[in-house]
């Protein structure tokens, strides 16, 4: 199961914590680019900003992504 893409949509649509997620897809895994601010949804200074890539990972079932991406797509 590779559902990265869409845990990583559910924090950008969620605002949790803060933080922005862009992600973009590559040949190799994806691309994000992550900002945390001092406030939610994107309000405040930026505390901490990376843009690299990263691999694709598998879900495992009943794990952590695994809630999200459920909670995410209206399944909890």
């Amino acid at each position: 199961m590779l559902r990265g893409g869409i845990a990583i949509l559910f924090f950008a649509l969620s605002g949790s914590a803060g933080a922005d997620w862009t992600p973009v897809a590559a040949d190799n895994g994806i691309f994000s680019a992550h900002a945390d601010h001092s406030e939610r949804f994107g309000a405040g200074r930026v505390v901490s900003a990376a843009n690299r890539p990263r691999p694709w990972e598998n879900v495992v079932e009943g794990g952590i992504d695994d809630a999200y991406w459920k909670f995410a797509c209206g399944e909890i």
